[in-house]
């Protein structure tokens, strides 16, 4: 409820901080691209349920524009400055993290999504 308001300062004002201490962004990437896709107005399974937010109508116009285009609906979001500061907007890791969680929400599951922010053994081997 009310995702645009509360997100700049309790998960974009986090990965603001992690990029500017050289950290990773990309936990707070795929919270972002969830609610990127609640913001759709179906779940993954494609049940409807309602977007509660006083930007609702812009999200839905952004959904019909470019819902089958996943880099351009990243980039419609991103462009969203009332939500998004412009050190996120021009970051183009950040949007390539946000790109590879959306894909991986729809292609794969919520499951899939969540397991590839966990090192393997040998990741932290190397």
């Amino acid at each position: 409820m009310d995702g645009s308001q509360k997100l700049p300062q309790r998960w974009l004002a986090g990965a603001l901080e992690n990029r500017q201490k050289g950290r990773s962004q990309a936990a707070t990437a795929l919270g972002v691209a969830g609610w990127i896709r609640y913001t759709a107005g179906t779940d993954l399974s494609g049940q409807p349920h309602a977007v509660d937010d006083p930007l609702a109508e812009t999200f839905a116009t952004l959904h019909r524009c470019h819902g089958d285009d996943p880099a351009a609906l990243i980039d419609a979001f991103l462009a969203l400055d009332a939500i998004f500061p412009k050190a996120l907007r021009d970051d183009r890791p950040f949007a390539q993290q946000l790109l590879d969680a959306l894909r991986r929400l729809q292609n794969d599951g919520v499951e899939s999504a969540i397991a590839a922010l966990i090192p393997t053994a040998s990741d932290r081997d190397a």
